[in-house]
């Protein structure tokens, strides 16, 4: 399976903090990639950082609060 592919089956699953953190890594010289375990750990934290940021922005749109 080619890297494309990957991000698109991401996207896909809607795992966009993962499709954008694995671009970001792709971006990198192959010397400085991460190994295999440090590479799914860091996908994963994007992930879970995304899902979180987007729940924020959520709740403080619902909020409706005064000011910015």
């Amino acid at each position: 399976m080619n890297t494309q592919a990957t991000l698109q089956q991401l996207r896909d699953l809607k795992l966009h903090g993962m499709a954008s953190g694995y671009e970001a890594i792709l971006d990198l010289p192959v010397n400085s990639q991460p190994q295999t375990h440090q590479l799914l750990a860091q996908l994963v934290q994007q992930e879970v950082d995304q899902k979180h940021h987007k729940r924020t922005q959520m709740h403080l749109r619902l909020s409706k609060l005064r000011y910015a």
